[in-house]
């Protein structure tokens, strides 16, 4: 028979199912979905089966996807600029703050103040003073004012005292040396300060006050003091006796009238006679002439020399 003959093709060979890829370790495991509850009185819940696992290619998007938004949160943001501090701001301040005063170098103000030697009632110089000060500070003049001196110098004088026994109980009087100061200029107060019309006007009008010494009326201007000279103010101010540097110094001589003398030079070089008057030059920075009586051929001669030209024997 023909179906026993003819040889039957071989049966093909099972083939083995695809593998599933390998699960990626770094994908997180998808979140279990919670069973159905199966309602009350029908019957029993189905049985859910599982999904296969997603292939390798979601699973590194799904990567890609959770790690993006982490590597822009880790992004280093970028450095900020350092503010200025303010020390800089500042620095500027310190030059002009160091230049407020007068440089080291600079010239001292020049002082416009001057010593004045006022007239006022004679017994009423510390009234009179405490009246002006007072004014001053009304008026807001202290920058024109300096000092108000009252010169005073101690004297001592003998006071006789009364004093008891305490025996006999009889009082009898003893004279006792006291030091007590005076005024030494009677009537005077001297004060320091910058004159101008508003000064002149608180001083005249005092009461007690008489005006400035030495005052210079000239035409169409203000009346205007004459100050006090140096060596006056700090005889004044010290109590010692200051000369004049000004005043030249008076030549001084070693003789006098009737005293004998020497001739020293000229024609009567070694001349002796006798001094009979001292003239005094008008210029006291000249020397005085003196007239020398001489005697010459046996005849008594005045002549008259420079007190240079003669010494004392």
């Amino acid at each position: 028979m023909s179906d026993e003959t003819t040889p039957s093709a071989p049966a093909p060979e099972p083939v083995a199912p695809p593998e599933a890829p390998a699960p990626v370790a770094d994908a997180p495991a998808p979140a279990a979905e919670p069973e159905p509850v199966a309602p009350v009185g029908e019957g029993p819940a189905p049985v859910l089966v599982p999904e296969p696992d997603a292939p390798s290619v979601v699973a590194t998007e799904t990567v890609a996807e959770v790690t993006e938004p982490v590597a822009e949160v880790e992004k280093p943001k970028p450095a900020k600029k350092p503010r200025a501090k303010k020390v800089a701001v500042a620095d500027p301040v310190e030059p002009a703050t160091a230049t407020a005063g007068p440089a080291p170098d600079a010239p001292p103000a020049e002082n416009k103040k001057k010593w004045y030697a006022i007239k006022v009632a004679s017994g009423r110089e510390d009234s009179i003073k405490a009246a002006i000060l007072r004014k001053v500070r009304i008026e807001g003049l202290e920058e024109f004012f300096g000092r108000i001196e009252i010169p005073f110098e101690e004297e001592t004088v003998k006071k006789s005292v009364k004093v008891k026994d305490k025996k006999t109980g009889e009082t009898t009087y003893q004279e006792k040396k006291v030091t007590r100061k005076r005024k030494k200029f009677q009537g005077y107060i001297f004060a320091e300060l910058e004159f101008n019309d508003r000064v002149l006007y608180v001083i005249r009008d005092t009461s007690g006050v008489g005006d400035f010494l030495n005052l210079r009326h000239k035409k169409d201007q203000l009346p205007t003091p004459e100050p006090m000279p140096d060596h006056e103010v700090q005889s004044m101010l010290t109590g010692v006796a200051v000369k004049d540097p000004s005043k030249p110094k008076k030549v001084k001589i070693d003789f006098e009238k009737g005293d004998k003398v020497r001739v020293k030079e000229g024609s009567f070089a070694n001349f002796e006679g006798t001094v009979k008057e001292i003239i005094e030059a008008k210029d006291p920075t000249e020397p005085p002439k003196v007239s020398v009586e001489l005697t010459f051929w046996g005849r008594a001669t005045v002549t008259e020399f420079d007190s240079s030209q003669v010494e004392k024997v």
